[in-house]
């Protein structure tokens, strides 16, 4: 369908077709069943474009980073809504949204009551359809990884820190002595950005706006600690790599691996 030189990049083609078959599939249903008045659709993505050797295609733009990273080139990604009636085509949000506002989102709209026996991060977005702002303690985002990084903020400031944790060793799984060290860790090295101007986050303007600093920092600190009070108990796991056994690699992948 995509014929090249590089058979990537008729993959990376291929598999945007067929996302787009399927999406399209998906959307046809509530149609023909006289149903898409009331069905709220939502679609996004896990996480940044893979970028790899085998399949060097695909772009985050100016974000920094790609798959696998806490930056933004691999966390930030697009998410579009059709809901008729309550949104208008074409029409763009700014706000800050992340995955533990959908269940949230999802209460509200079956009009249920959020949960009373936990603490249920995340706020409902659906004040961001009607073109307000999203206000909540909890829009703050903290992620941790064995990248020792925490990021946090909201649609104008994003706060950068570092975790004060040795270096983490990049792998998969989840080491016994490594989850104690992110389960314990603090916050430090804390840099400043203003995504509206600076989208890359290029520079630290936390000497500049110190009030802002202190204030989203407080923030942060505050719903990070409720994180870690909160946060399950995973059982340790090391990655065995059994998935690369199992799949059904194509035959230009194959070759590649035997060329190296």
């Amino acid at each position: 369908m995509y014929p090249s030189d590089d058979p990537g990049h008729s993959a990376h083609h291929g598999n945007i077709s067929q996302l787009d078959a399927g999406v399209g599939a998906v959307l046809d249903c509530p149609e023909e069943l006289n149903l898409a008045k009331n069905t709220f659709v939502f679609v996004t993505s896990d996480d940044g474009p893979a970028i790899t050797g085998m399949h060097p295609h695909g772009s985050a733009g100016p974000l920094p980073a790609k798959n696998g990273a806490i930056h933004d080139g691999g966390t930030r990604v697009p998410g579009v809504v059709r809901w008729p009636g309550h949104t208008q085509r074409g029409k763009t949000s700014g706000e800050l949204i992340f995955g533990l506002d959908v269940v949230p989102t999802l209460c509200e709209l079956a009009g249920t009551a959020r949960l009373a026996d936990r603490i249920l991060d995340g706020t409902s977005f659906l004040p961001a359809l009607e073109g307000k702002n999203i206000t909540s303690a909890s829009a703050v985002l903290a992620v941790q990884s064995s990248q020792s990084r925490c990021e946090g903020g909201d649609s104008r400031w994003q706060l950068k820190t570092g975790l004060d944790t040795p270096e983490l060793t990049p792998r998969g799984g989840s080491p016994a002595d490594e989850m104690q060290l992110i389960r314990t860790a603090g916050l430090t090295n804390l840099r400043l950005y203003n995504l509206q101007s600076d989208i890359a986050k290029s520079t630290d303007i936390s000497e500049q706006h110190a009030d802002v600093l202190i204030a989203l920092s407080s923030r942060m600190g505050q719903f990070y600690g409720e994180v870690q009070a909160t946060a399950p108990h995973w059982p340790t796991s090391l990655w065995p790599r059994h998935e690369s056994k199992l799949i059904q690699w194509p035959q230009y992948r194959i070759n590649r691996s035997k060329n190296k």
